[in-house]
C-alpha cells in the first residue's frame, strides 16, 4: 500500500529514483469512488487510497436533563461529492486523495439528519 511507501521513504529504505506525482482530479461518483485526472485517466477501485477524514463522518447524540431528552443523529462532514477538485499524491500505481481543493471559507456545514 502507498502507507507503506511512505514509511519505507522516510525511514530512508527506498532509493531515490522513487518519486511521487502531484495530480488533480474531479470525483465523477463517490459509491464506487472514481476520480477523473484528465480525458484519458479515470481512477477506481483499489487504485485509490481515502484518508477517513475525507469520507461521510457523523455522529449520534443523546443528552438527558430533567423531563427532557435530546436524541439527534449529526452530519458533520459528508465526505466527497460529486463534483468535488480534489489533489492527489501518485507513487507506484497507487493515489492517495491528500484532500479537496476548494475556496478558503467554503466550509460544508454540520447537518441534523
Amino acid at each position: 500500500m502507498i502507507s507503506d511507501l511512505l514509511r519505507k521513504s522516510s525511514a530512508g529504505s527506498i532509493a531515490a529514483s522513487v518519486e511521487g506525482q502531484m495530480l488533480f482530479g474531479t470525483v465523477e461518483s463517490v459509491s464506487p469512488l472514481k476520480v477523473r485526472v484528465d480525458n484519458r485517466l479515470l481512477l477506481e477501485g483499489d487504485a485509490l487510497v481515502l484518508p477517513h477524514f475525507l469520507e461521510r463522518q457523523e455522529f449520534h447524540l443523546v443528552h438527558e436533563a430533567d423531563l427532557h431528552t435530546m436524541d439527534k443523529t449529526y452530519l458533520i462532514e459528508p465526505g466527497l461529492q460529486a463534483g468535488d477538485r480534489v489533489i492527489l499524491l501518485a507513487l507506484d500505481g497507487e493515489y492517495l486523495v491528500l484532500g479537496r481543493v476548494g475556496e478558503v471559507g467554503n466550509v460544508r456545514q454540520v447537518v441534523e439528519i
